[in-house]
């Protein structure tokens, strides 16, 4: 998955990262395997998406090989289409072209049943989009938006729309927060096999993004001055006294014994994980959260 908050150019990225594994050159600094590209648009014209094809090709000194770069535009396309209906003729038409590649952008416009915040539609959804990765054989990135406000002191994973759920189904992201630099993004990579990547920075130079190594990843956009938390972390932190790794909870249930949104518990984890006040049981939908000895001795202290 690739994230970002809206219009930090995530569409133009991805285009980017599709042409260079279709044509076998360098995304970004890295060397890409060539493989078959179908790119399922499911939000730009295609006149609109053609544009920025031909301007990121034409950046990168390519002409694009129509037999190895497969563009199918859904825009407008979607009304009264299921998501398995959807994923059965994506399925159908990689194996008929010898896919490699699959991206779906934007994931949110494919999720046409289920609620993105609902941990059980979202397994659900997911489910279907593995199809791409058993039936096809293909490789999936999938092009999402982080959520709202300031991302800077979040983990990545929490910074991805939604439910908890998406984090938990994905094998590798590809975050993109905003650097104090204008224009430019910290990029976390998270994924499950490879060796770890340090976060690094990029920058926008029309059509492309580019390495930026003569900026700080560390020097991210910051929420405005003087913004003060509503909740005190350690209330929040009282509300789970009575768990433990055997008996933890899910961020809903701690949200309704906190007496606050969901939404706004989550901008706190990263502050009482960093301080060692919590800890997570399990992964994906399945995660649940307890107060740690540490986070006990906190709130005995208060």
């Amino acid at each position: 998955m690739i994230v970002s908050s809206a219009k930090c150019f995530k569409t133009w990225l991805t285009i980017y990262m599709a042409l260079s594994v279709s044509h076998g050159i360098p995304f970004l600094g890295r060397g890409t395997i060539r493989r078959k590209i179908l790119y399922v648009n499911l939000e730009l014209k295609p006149a609109t998406f053609d544009r920025r094809l031909q301007a990121i090709a034409a950046e990168l000194g390519i002409t694009v090989d129509p037999g190895w770069f497969h563009h199918l535009p859904l825009r407008g396309q979607m009304a009264g289409i299921t998501v398995a209906e959807l994923i059965n003729r994506i399925v159908a038409l990689a194996k008929q072209l010898k896919i490699g590649l699959v991206v779906i952008d934007p994931v949110a416009k494919a999720n046409v049943e289920g609620e993105e915040n609902s941990s059980r539609d979202q397994t659900l959804f997911f489910n279907q989009i593995d199809r791409l990765t058993t039936e096809a054989e293909c490789t999936v990135v999938l092009n999402d938006h982080t959520t709202k406000g300031n991302q800077s002191e979040k983990d990545p994973l929490d910074t991805i729309r939604g439910s908890s759920a998406k984090g938990g189904d994905l094998d590798a992201a590809m975050v993109l927060r905003k650097h104090e630099e204008e224009g430019c993004y910290r990029v976390d990579m998270v994924h499950r096999e490879l060796a770890p990547v340090d976060p690094f920075t990029i920058g926008w130079r029309y059509p492309l993004m580019e390495l930026r190594p003569d900026l700080d990843p560390e020097a991210m956009k910051k929420a405005k001055a003087g913004r003060k938390k509503a909740h005190d972390p350690r209330k929040l932190l009282a509300a789970i006294s009575d768990t433990t790794a055997e008996n933890a909870v899910s961020i809903l249930a701690w949200s309704k014994a906190a007496g606050i949104a969901r939404q706004t518990l989550t901008d706190y984890l990263p502050e009482l994980r960093s301080k060692g006040w919590i800890r997570t049981a399990g992964e994906g939908s399945n995660s649940r959260q307890f107060i740690t000895e540490k986070g006990l001795k906190e709130l005995e202290a208060a």
